[in-house]
């Protein structure tokens, strides 16, 4: 008989008990019919001993039992009740091969007993079905063994489908009954591309129940129609596009796991979707299991006499299998390299990932991934001389490695950037300015993502600067002299981070940009090891100028531009403003304007400027804003 291997994940075959006497006197019939009862439930299972090798033969056909030896196959009769339709395919069309007169009579009788046993089954079952309903105690007829499962992912609530295995009813530890079903679905971990298994749970119900309201149901029940089947093909494509490593955008829902529990996140930004460094990164977070060997995963079918209370798992004492589903097919036809849109409909609704805006490794929902939008003149946005764009676009073309190394090896090999000047002139804006020029991811590191403690930061900037090299990212360090200051003899602890710093840079091998208002307060041993030093001067009018329209024309349309004139563009240009005060002004008209429904225009500036006038006059004493505005 076939038994259920948990540990393998496959039906293994077992050799049946040896009966002597009047029981042996059983295999002279077609099929027996067993009845087992439960001894902590007191509930009786029914199993079909089919001892006919003719209708043995049928079945491997119908059912594609492989691998099943010509002794006493034991089917759960349960199970043999939800593939009668296609039992009385077979039986009608006499579609799997020609059959003889013997074989029919066989089917036959398998059949009508079927019929005659789930009479009434069939009549209430056909009656809820009507109306698209459904009862608890019937969940196990709902189900047939390789449907396809509509659900939802648990962390994103995006729509997902499985293809069905088998089902069971449980109790947990507190005595809460509820339907498990065992679902197979389509996974990628980094290395390999197969199946893996998901259990998905319907929690007990009184009275009937609408099938779409269920937590898990058959597909052909979802009121989308063929708009959720196209949903979840583009998924399932997009999914297969996004194996190995991709630089996207995503906006829209990711989790993580934390302390067992699953938290839901925003994500509105460009992300790493990368399976394999996923679990390196970390490899306590728990792994899929893959299942690609067909012959070591895809066999049904049968069940054992008893359900061992050991294989219960986190659940109490009381798991009563009622029904046995067919294995999957190999997902992949090996031969073509090529996924049926069957099996992309079963592809895993997440990729793991990581967020560069949020700093975390995330599960990302497929349908929120998108490609990158390039900017076409990214530089177009900063006031910079040429000569000074022209020096950093040459200094950070990694393409044209110039064989110049340290005499230690690992040592040397990054470009270190300061960018120093007051705040607003296009620090940040031009390291930004060049990962979008060379398409490459970019990391910024904030302060307060920095330990404090030295052993600490030695090994988060370790971890900051693998990922990076990993992706060949660009690295950016806002504010750098919090950690790079000039080292004093009254502060040891400092002391002790400016030194994890300083060693760590050294093995940098990439691109990193660090800027700061605060050049003077570096240490000479930091500023000994960066290789370019750049200094912003304060915006002009000139450069104002080209702030002020870059940034207007990025808050209209083509169709609806801002209304500007050039006389108001030129006065603006004249206000005595950084550029991020300016980019502040224009996204607060933006809104008001947005408030309105109407386009930006002077009134919509006027009125930014008047929101957050009197502060400006005080820190900044910025007297020609009252003189423009008023």
């Amino acid at each position: 008989l076939l038994s259920w291997d948990d540990q393998a994940r496959k039906y293994a075959t077992v050799e049946p008990v040896k009966v002597k006497g009047q029981v042996a006197r059983l295999y002279r019939y077609i099929f027996v019919v067993r009845r087992h009862i439960d001894k902590n439930s007191n509930e009786a299972t029914y199993y079909i001993d089919v001892e006919s090798e003719l209708l043995r033969g049928i079945l491997r056909d119908v059912l594609d039992l492989e691998g099943i030896s010509f002794t006493p196959v034991k089917l759960d009769r349960n199970f043999l009740y939800t593939m009668l339709d296609k039992l009385e395919s077979c039986q009608a069309w006499n579609a799997i091969a020609p059959l003889d007169l013997q074989e029919i009579e066989h089917l036959g009788l398998l059949v009508d007993y079927l019929k005659s046993a789930y009479a009434d089954t069939t009549h209430n079952l056909l009656s809820l079905l009507s109306d698209n309903h459904i009862t608890y105690d019937l969940l196990w007829a709902l189900f047939k063994p390789n449907s396809l499962v509509y659900t939802t992912c648990s962390g994103t609530h995006k729509p997902r489908c499985v293809r069905y295995n088998f089902g069971e009813e449980k109790t947990t530890i507190g005595g809460a009954k509820h339907w498990s079903i065992n679902c197979s679905y389509l996974e990628f971990n980094g290395e390999d591309m197969g199946s893996a298994v998901i259990e998905l749970t319907i929690s007990k119900f009184r009275g009937a129940k609408r099938i779409n309201e269920l937590e898990a149901f058959p597909l052909q029940y979802h009121a989308g129609g063929t708009g959720i089947r196209a949903e979840l093909l583009r998924c399932g494509r997009m999914f297969m596009r996004l194996r190995g490593t991709h630089h996207c955008h995503c906006s829209g829902s990711a989790f993580y796991k934390q302390n067992g529990e699953l938290v839901q996140v925003p994500i509105d930004g460009r992300i790493m979707v990368d399976a394999a460094f996923f679990r390196k990164m970390n490899p306590k977070n728990p792994q899929p299991r893959i299942f690609n060997d067909p012959a070591a995963n895809w066999e049904l079918l049968g069940s054992a006499d008893d359900v061992s209370e050991t294989s219960l798992g986190s659940f109490d004492s009381v798991s009563r299998a009622t029904s046995f589903g067919l294995a999957n097919e190999l997902f992949i036809d090996q031969t073509q390299g090529s996924v049926a849109d069957e099996n992309l409909l079963i592809c895993c609704p997440t990729v793991p990932g990581f967020s560069l805006q949020d700093k975390l490794w995330v599960e990302i929902a497929v349908a929120d991934i998108t490609e990158i939008e390039w900017s076409s003149a990214p530089f177009d946005g900063l006031a910079l001389p040429d000569d000074q764009t022209e020096t950093i676009l040459a200094v950070t073309d990694t393409e044209q490695d110039s064989g110049f190394d340290d005499i230690v090896e690992g040592k040397g090999r990054g470009i270190l950037i300061l960018l120093h000047g007051n705040p607003g002139v296009g620090k940040t804006l031009t390291a930004e300015a060049v990962a979008e020029h060379r398409k490459k991811p970019i990391y910024s590191i904030s302060v307060g993502e920095l330990p404090t403690e030295a052993g600490r930061l030695e090994s988060q900037l370790s971890r900051i600067f693998q990922i990076a090299k990993h992706w060949d990212a660009i690295l950016l360090l806002d504010e750098a002299d919090v950690y790079l200051e000039q080292r004093t003899p009254q502060d040891l602890v400092r002391n002790g981070l400016v030194s994890v710093f300083l060693r760590v840079m050294e093995y940098c091998q990439g691109i990193m940009f660090l800027t700061t208002n605060r050049v003077s307060q570096f240490d000479p041993a930091a500023l000994s090891r960066i290789h370019l030093k750049l200094k912003y001067d304060d915006l002009d009018i000139n450069a104002r100028r080209q702030v002020w329209k870059n940034l207007l024309d990025r808050a209209g349309t083509s169709e609806e531009p801002v209304n500007i004139s050039t006389d108001v563009l030129e006065s603006l240009s004249k206000t005595l403003l950084n550029g991020r005060e300016i980019k502040n002004i224009v996204s607060i008209a933006l809104k008001l304007a947005s408030y309105q429904r109407s386009r930006v225009s002077f009134s919509h500036l006027q009125q930014a400027v008047a929101a957050s006038k009197a502060f400006m006059d005080e820190f900044n004493g910025t007297e020609h804003v009252s003189s423009l505005f008023n």
